[in-house]
């Protein structure tokens, strides 16, 4: 025997569809509100919070130490790493109006033995500002796409045999609002295979704190007075967006494009390298890299 619908029946279910279903799937999606403090309670600036199990789910906590963050579902679990602080992992399960606090606590970084030494007139470079950048629209500029915030674009540098220090940090930019980017520098034992995921306990800061710098133009971006000492093998230069002016911005989630420009590799710059939660990858040496070069002088 067929199965009918009454005409009273069929209109419950096309109501159901039409009103029920929509505010199930509103309800699938929730922003998370709040701040990242240390245990004695200081904020912790610029902390990165990722999902464990959703790349396109992540944000920057800002210089306030306060984040927004939108999830697709709960119970949810997020990643959240600063510089200085040990990676915390982090469930959420309920979700109310008062603010979500996270708490990190303090790691200290272990940094190569600083040696004073005396320096000499000679300069040279590492990577090369006259080489032409690789562009032909806007958004060829852009290493990273809107799905992806938090994550570290950069340079790998080959150092071996070369005794002196990092004066300054030149960055092709492509930004026509006011944005901020943050600086970290790192050694490297191995720059490893093409595209493979290392954890990122590899990379030893040589840096106390990342530099914090604003831009809004087209052009090289200078980092200067850094006196930073080359390590051993290699060296990795990251750079992080943190903001842009949110009137100019595109893109959803608090998430936006890096607008930094790119080139050949030469002069001992070798490779593109990114960081994303806590992983890193170099790509292939045949690839293009971050539009970033170096002066260093010799001591």
């Amino acid at each position: 025997m067929a199965f009918e619908l009454s005409p009273i029946r069929l209109i419950f279910y096309v109501l159901l569809i039409v009103f029920v279903l929509p505010f199930k799937m509103i309800a699938q999606i929730l922003t998370v509100k709040g701040e990242v403090r240390s245990t004695n309670g200081g904020v912790v600036a610029c902390a990165t919070l990722l999902s464990v199990t959703d790349a396109k789910c992540g944000t920057i906590a800002n210089e306030k130490g306060e984040f927004s963050l939108t999830i697709p579902s709960q119970p949810h679990k997020i990643i959240v790493s600063a510089l200085g602080y040990a990676d915390t992992l982090v469930a959420i399960t309920t979700v109310s109006s008062a603010s979500f606090s996270i708490v990190l606590k303090e790691k200290p970084i272990s940094l190569p033995a600083i040696t004073v030494r005396a320096t000499s007139e000679e300069s040279f470079m590492l990577g090369n500002p006259k080489q032409q950048i690789l562009k032909k629209t806007p958004e060829e500029y852009y290493f990273l796409s809107a799905s992806q915030p938090g994550a570290g674009i950069g340079t790998v540098f080959e150092t071996k045999n070369k005794k002196a220090t990092i004066n300054t940090v030149s960055v092709f930019m492509a930004e026509d609002t006011p944005s901020e980017y943050m600086l970290s520098i790192y050694a490297l034992g191995d720059i490893g295979v093409d595209y493979k995921l290392y954890t990122k306990n590899l990379l030893v800061p040589i840096i106390a704190k990342p530099f914090v710098f604003s831009t809004s133009k087209i052009g090289w971006v200078d980092i200067e007075n850094l006196s930073i000492v080359l390590p051993n093998k290699y060296l990795a230069v990251f750079i992080t967006k943190i903001s842009e002016n949110k009137k100019e911005q595109s893109t959803k989630n608090g998430m936006f494009p890096y607008r930094i420009g790119r080139q050949w590799p030469v002069n001992y710059a070798l490779r593109h390298i990114y960081i994303f939660g806590d992983k890193f990858a170099t790509l292939a040496r045949r690839d293009d890299i971050t539009a970033i070069y170096l002066t260093c002088q010799k001591y």
